[in-house]
């Protein structure tokens, strides 16, 4: 909770961050993906609700400088068993607008790692967005590929472009190891060469 965490709406300077580079944001998520599927932990929400963070002592702009902390869970489940009902009322996203759900979740399927990195993929992508993205399909599939028509719309397009293209590929996708090399990734961009994480406990 604030000032531990900071919700990225209630922070000029994280705003003013995600405004000038939000990569180091992506990162710290990524981070928090990979230590919750560590746990068996499932978010079931990657939202600015959801999401805070902390300054982890890095340089301003490289991608460990934040800390990511997960601030409320509420289709929070363990990893194998079904998710949560969503609520009613889960506001939309910054930019990309309101998603909807993941078949796993509208189908009451259960908690995978799979399934956490597409969810993980769309906050991911909405950090990354320039500009709010227009009214976006009421389906998963064509959500998906609504965001694929709008690649130009995004801060570190090959990031984006990733991202993107595991989403379309589905479950078959590499999108697990992407999320995994985001989260592990350093100063300069390259993967650490010793993953192990002590907050995820490697």
């Amino acid at each position: 909770a604030p000032p531990v965490a900071q919700p990225l709406g209630s922070s000029q300077a994280l705003q003013a961050w995600r405004d000038q580079d939000p990569y180091a944001l992506v990162a710290a998520a990524a981070a928090l993906w990979r230590e919750l599927a560590a746990l068996r932990l499932g978010l079931g929400l990657y939202h600015p609700a959801t999401i805070g963070f902390r300054a982890a002592g890095g340089q301003p702009g490289a991608p460990d400088a934040l800390y990511a902390v997960a601030l409320a869970a509420p289709l929070g489940t363990l990893l194998g068993r079904p998710y949560r009902a969503a609520p009613p009322g889960i506001l939309p996203l910054d930019r990309l607008g309101r998603v909807p759900l993941h078949p796993a979740q509208a189908g009451g399927g259960d908690a995978s790692r799979e399934t956490e990195a597409a969810l993980f993929a769309v906050y991911a992508l909405d950090l990354l967005a320039e500009r709010p993205l227009d009214s976006a399909p009421q389906r998963w599939d064509d959500f998906v590929a609504h965001l694929a028509s709008r690649q130009r719309a995004f801060r570190r397009p090959e990031v984006a472009a990733g991202l993107i293209r595991g989403l379309v590929e589905g479950p078959t996708g590499d999108l697990v190891p992407q999320v995994t090399a985001l989260a592990t990734e350093t100063e300069t961009g390259r993967p650490r060469a010793d993953e192990t994480d002590s907050r995820s406990g490697g």
